[in-house]
């Protein structure tokens, strides 16, 4: 089992993660690569950004075509809906 430490390590590069392919994405108008994501972070393993990505579609925050280049994209939160009095 994952001790605190590594837990929270793991949702830090996550958060990179996410703030990296969003910059990129807005910067380029398509998404980066896992090459670009695993450089853009500082990982040198393209397996642990595949891990990481895979954790960031489970909860939702990412989307993925598997076998298609380029097929990431970042799910927006749902907006909150206005109160009415």
């Amino acid at each position: 089992m994952a001790g605190a430490a590594t837990i929270a390590q793991g949702k830090e590069r996550r958060k990179k993660i996410m703030s990296y392919v969003k910059s990129y994405t807005r910067k380029h108008g398509f998404a980066p690569s896992i090459e670009e994501i695993a450089e853009g972070v500082g990982l040198e393993s393209k397996t642990a950004v595949r891990h990481h990505l895979a954790i960031l579609a489970e909860d939702g925050k990412v989307t993925m075509q598997p076998g298609k280049y380029r097929s990431l994209r970042v799910v927006d939160p749902p907006k909150p809906r206005a109160k009415t009095a």
